[in-house]
């Protein structure tokens, strides 16, 4: 174990299906330390528990540039990725999107994925008389439509409650200063995803012929200062700009293309055709985080959405399809490569990665 307190933390989150039972006893079978690592393990999930449930020094702060969001300041976000074990109602999953999606956007937005999800759910009772798949469904679209791009990380690391947590976090008494350091590395891709596409584009072939992935070595912000936490907030204010830019766009489409492919296997009346909807509305576990994370995501995301066509004879029935569809997916959440989800594909395995040496002269 990396850290039993650490491995407390992640399973009372909510973000993996941990259970608390099934993580005691993988540690006791570890047979290693066992009661210091239990004791550590409980000490870090009671503390996420109490920060979940509402309960509740000088110094300073390096973060680095990613979507460290609390639960404290995105309720909605913990929620909806609580563990499967326990996914709600569709209604009680439904408000969280709503919520999320409001702080996401605005009205409209959350109007959309009401929209979205009453269709999906009205089909659903029709053919079968049930909202499981719809449901499960609603909580991924939710998180997909609050997708990460620049606007949104910008706005939740500058929000009041996220340096009111970490001040709680370090025990900084309220006479004593905290400074907080941000760390930023834009790609040029991160970049042009906030652009318009005709803009978006130009963007990305120029930094294609020079070979340029990021604009900089690292931007350092100082969040706890005027100009840093004023950079923040000008650039979180191009929220109300985001529905023309060309990632909010290709979002839109491709969440179209996946309920499409939901609608239709519920529609189909084939045996088996529910669970393979089921296996289908979890396709968007892929898609998480941003930058190459996000863009791996994706490109599996799509490579599961391609083995839907049915290709030969015993790939024509929901339920093969259905099985094919969990396994592939399971492949990809091991794997980040992809190697193993080509595997379960049938398809070559993905090039290796490169990843460049530069040789810089040291700074005297």
């Amino acid at each position: 174990m990396i850290s039993s307190v650490l491995f407390g933390a992640i399973a009372a989150s909510g973000v993996l299906p941990l259970e608390r039972e099934s993580c005691e006893s993988t540690i006791r079978a570890g047979g290693l330390a066992v009661e210091a690592s239990l004791a550590g393990f409980a000490r870090g999930f009671d503390a996420v528990m109490r920060e979940r449930t509402g309960a509740t020094g000088g110094g300073q702060a390096n973060t680095a540039d990613t979507a460290d969001v609390p639960a404290a300041t995105d309720m909605p976000a913990a929620a909806l990725g609580a563990s499967r074990s326990s996914p709600g109602t569709l209604a009680q999953t439904v408000d969280l999107g709503r919520a999320k999606l409001r702080d996401f956007q605005d009205a409209a937005y959350e109007s959309l994925y009401e929209q979205r999800v009453a269709a999906l759910s009205e089909l659903e009772r029709r053919v079968c008389g049930s909202e499981t798949v719809s449901a499960e469904a609603a909580r991924w679209l939710a998180l997909w439509m609050a997708y990460e791009d620049l606007i949104r990380v910008a706005d939740l690391k500058s929000r009041p409650q996220r340096l009111e947590r970490i001040r709680r976090e370090m025990g900084a008494k309220a006479h004593e200063p905290v400074v907080v350091r941000e760390f930023f590395k834009p790609g040029v891709d991160e970049i042009a995803a906030i652009l318009p596409p005709l803009l978006a584009g130009r963007v990305l072939a120029w930094g294609k012929r020079r070979g340029i992935a990021a604009l900089s070595g690292g931007i350092r912000l100082q969040t706890t200062a005027i100009h840093g936490w004023l950079a923040l907030r000008l650039l979180a204010a191009l929220r109300r700009f985001r529905p023309s830019s060309s990632r909010y766009r290709r979002e839109q489409a491709a969440i179209e293309g996946w309920l499409t492919a939901l609608s239709g296997a519920l529609a189909s009346g084939e045996p088996d055709a529910h669970r393979l909807a089921m296996e289908i509305a979890q396709c968007p576990r892929l898609l998480k985080g941003y930058g190459e994370t996000w863009v791996r995501g994706q490109r599996h995301f799509e490579a599961l959405m391609d083995s839907l066509t049915p290709r030969g004879p015993a790939a024509q029935a929901a339920g093969a399809r259905a099985d094919r569809l969990r396994a592939a997916r399971e492949a990809a959440l091991r794997d980040p490569e992809g190697r193993e989800l080509a595997s379960a594909l049938g398809l070559p395995p993905p090039d290796a990665r490169v990843y460049p040496i530069r040789i810089v002269k040291r700074p005297r």
